[in-house]
C-alpha cells in the first residue's frame, strides 16, 4: 500500500499560491458586493463566528438587530437573513435555519482576524470593527484552509491506489471540475469550503481503517469527524455510511 507523503516545499508552495489567489479573488468579490465579503448564506456563519468570540455563544439576536440596523432595507446582504429568520415570541431571539457548525468551525480564523482589527483600530485611532473587511478577510481565509486540506486528504487517499501524477490529476480534477472553486475563492463565507476539508479527511482516514484494519480509537475520530461535518452542512450525515460500512464488515469477522 503506497503511502508516500507530498513534501513540505511542495505543501508550502500550494499554501502560498492559494493565498495569493484567495486574496486576490477575495478582492474581487469584495467590490462586486459593495465592500463586503461575506454574503449570502454565509452572513449567518460570519455572525455565529463572531457570537462565538465575543459573547461566548451562538446566539445572533444582537448580531442581527445591529445589522438590520446598519444596512438598509433593500440591502443584498441581508435577503436571506431577512427572509428566513423568525424571532421566537416567548425569548425574543432570533431563530435561523442555518447550522452552526459552520461559524464555530471558522471561530479560530475570525478571533485572529478580530485580533488584528483591534491592532489596527489602535494604529489608526478609531474603534475597532467586528463586523469590518479585515475579520471577514480572515474568515474567508479560513476556507482557504480547509480547501487545502481537502486537497491534501484527497491526494493521500488517491495515493494510495496509485502513483503520484494520477492522485494529482484526480486531486485537482475534484477540485476544478466543481463548484469548489467558486465556494473557495469567490463565495469564501459558504459552508461548502469547510465541509469539503472535513468530510475529505473523514473519507481518507476511513480508507485507512478499511486497509488496514478497524481500531476503537479509529471509529471515534470517524464519528467526531462525521459529526462535526454533519453541524456544518446537514447534508454530510450521508456520509455516515462510511463508518457503518466498517461495522457491517467487522461484524462480520467476529464470532
Amino acid at each position: 500500500m503506497t503511502r508516500s507523503l507530498p513534501s513540505p516545499r511542495l505543501i508550502l508552495l500550494s499554501a502560498i499560491v492559494t493565498l495569493i489567489f484567495g486574496l486576490t479573488t477575495f478582492t474581487v468579490t469584495t467590490v462586486s458586493t459593495s465592500g463586503s465579503l461575506v454574503w449570502s448564506d454565509g452572513l449567518p456563519y460570519f455572525l455565529y463566528a463572531r457570537s462565538a468570540v465575543l459573547d461566548l455563544d451562538t446566539d445572533i439576536t444582537n448580531e442581527y438587530e445591529a445589522l438590520d440596523t446598519r444596512l438598509p432595507a433593500d440591502s443584498k446582504l441581508m435577503i436571506p437573513l431577512r427572509n428566513w429568520t423568525k424571532r421566537d415570541p416567548q425569548t425574543g431571539r432570533i431563530v435561523t435555519p442555518w447550522p452552526v457548525g459552520a461559524g464555530l468551525v471558522m471561530v479560530p480564523f475570525y478571533a485572529l482576524g478580530y485580533a488584528v482589527e483591534l491592532a489596527a483600530a489602535t494604529v489608526f485611532h478609531r474603534p475597532p470593527d467586528s463586523y469590518g473587511i479585515i475579520p471577514q478577510y480572515f474568515f474567508g481565509i479560513g476556507s482557504l484552509v480547509f480547501a487545502l486540506l481537502g486537497f491534501w486528504a484527497i491526494f493521500l487517499a488517491c495515493r494510495q491506489l496509485t502513483d503520484s501524477t494520477a492522485a494529482y490529476l484526480a486531486s485537482l480534477g475534484v477540485i476544478l471540475g466543481g463548484p469548489a472553486v467558486f465556494y473557495i475563492f469567490l463565495n469564501p463565507s459558504m459552508a461548502h469550503a469547510s465541509s469539503l476539508g472535513l468530510i475529505s479527511l473523514l473519507t481518507l482516514l476511513w480508507f485507512r481503517q478499511w486497509n488496514d484494519g478497524t481500531t476503537a480509537r479509529g471509529m471515534a475520530l470517524l464519528g467526531l469527524l462525521l459529526g462535526t461535518a454533519f453541524t456544518v452542512r446537514y447534508q454530510s450525515a450521508l456520509f455516515g455510511i462510511l463508518p457503518l460500512a466498517l461495522m457491517i464488515r467487522e461484524t462480520r469477522r467476529t464470532p
